[in-house]
C-alpha cells in the first residue's frame, strides 16, 4: 500500500511540475489554459519566478524582493494567475524585510 501511495503521490506531483510550464495566456494550449491548470501548478510558476529573479545566478545578480513583487505584479494576468500572484505579493509585503530578503542573500545558485 505504501509503494502505491508513494507512486500515486510522485505523479500528481509530476503532473503538476510539468503543467506548470503552461502559461495563462497561450491560447494554444486550450486543454491547459486559465482555470484549467492546476492550482498547485500556478503557484509554483509564481513562487518559482520569485524564487529565480530574487537569486543569484551564473548569468544575472539577484534583484531585490520588491523588484521581484513589481515584476510579478506585472506579469499578472498574463504569465501568471492574478488572483494567486494578488494574494502571494500581499502575503510576502506583510512579512518583516528580512525574511523577503532572505533569498537574495543566500549566495550564488549555479542553476
Amino acid at each position: 500500500m505504501k509503494k502505491a501511495f508513494a507512486f500515486f503521490s510522485i505523479s500528481i506531483l509530476c503532473a503538476v511540475l510539468a503543467i506548470r510550464y503552461f502559461r495563462p495566456d497561450f491560447a494554444w494550449f486550450t486543454e491547459a489554459s486559465g482555470e484549467k491548470i492546476p492550482l498547485g501548478a500556478r503557484i509554483i510558476a509564481i513562487a518559482d519566478a520569485y524564487d529565480t529573479i530574487t537569486s543569484d545566478r551564473t548569468y544575472k545578480k539577484a534583484r531585490k524582493a520588491g523588484d521581484a513583487l513589481a515584476e510579478l505584479e506585472r506579469c499578472a494576468n498574463a504569465q501568471f494567475d492574478g488572483a494567486i500572484v494578488e494574494i502571494f505579493v500581499r502575503t510576502l509585503r506583510a512579512l518583516p524585510n528580512p525574511v523577503i530578503e532572505v533569498a537574495a542573500t543566500t549566495g550564488p545558485r549555479n542553476s
